[in-house]
Order: C-alpha cells, then structure tokens, then sequence
C-alpha cells in the first residue's frame, strides 16, 4: 500500500490509498487509522453536521436526534448536527458504510449554518466537484469505496 496526497487546486487536498494486488487487512487497517487522524485534526471537539444522501433506515443520521429533511433534485438528503465532534463519534462515522461510499459527508457548523445554508452547500457540491465552492465550510467526505478522502478547506 502506498499513499498518494495531492491538492485540488487553491481549496482542498485529496489523500488516496493506492492499493496493490495484495492489499492486506493490515494495509486497510493503517488507512482507516490515517483518515481518523485526518478527521480528527480537523474537526475534535467541534460542531459538525453530518449531511447524508438518500439515507437509509438503518444510518447514522437517525441515531443523532434532530434531523432537516432536504430534497435536491428529487434526490433525499438529510442534515444532523453533531454538536460536538468526538473520538467516539469520529470512530462510527469511519465505520458506517455511507461514509466510505461517498453517501455520508461532514461539513463544519461553525458557524452555525441553516437549513438553507446546507442546502446550497450541497447543490454546489453536486455541481462543482473538483472546483472552488467559494465557501468557508470545511467539507471531508471519502470516495472510491473509501480509498480516497478528500478534505476541501479555504485554510489548505
């Protein structure tokens, strides 16, 4: 396994995990280590919002309490704040298969960000992949079936 960091232009980075034939359990056990730390150096002990696509019965977003529906082109999203980001937290989100399919992202909420907010967070997202969303939210979200994290910041 080896690692590759690159920068998407001037507004984030994205770190892969380059898998060889042979991936070991151990190699996916050292990636999961890393994007913990990642996410935790970014967002330990701070209001997030977890923004999930087409959420099934069984996601994390229903296990936080307060919810906001939003609906995007007829597809379902919905938005939970976390009001205080934990190693514990941190460590489930990693876990959850949404997180890892691109189904699950986690945006800062400071400052707190409404229902509106978020909603036009991620029409831009959808849109703008690989371009600056001209925003001051710290977005992380994994790709790829986790093997890419990508980290899209006004401060990288």
């Amino acid at each position: 396994m080896s690692i590759v960091m690159k920068h998407i232009q001037d507004f984030g980075l994205e770190i892969e995990m380059i898998q060889n034939e042979y991936t070991s359990y151990s190699d996916v056990q050292k990636w999961r280590q890393i994007s913990e730390c990642i996410i935790r150096l970014i967002y330990m002990n701070q209001p997030v919002y977890i923004v999930t696509k087409e959420p099934q019965k069984w996601s994390l977003c229903h296990e936080i309490g307060v919810q906001h529906d939003i609906t995007i082109q007829k597809k379902r999203y919905i938005a939970s704040p976390v009001f205080m980001c934990s190693s514990q937290f941190i460590a489930s989100m990693l876990e959850d298969d949404e997180f890892e399919r691109d189904l699950l992202w986690v945006v800062s909420a400071n400052p707190q960000p409404s229902t509106e907010d978020i909603s036009e967070l991620i029409t831009l997202y959808n849109k703008n992949y690989h371009q600056d969303l001209q925003t001051n939210r710290e977005i992380v979200r994994e790709m790829n079936d986790g093997k890419i994290l990508q980290w899209r910041s006004a401060h990288v």
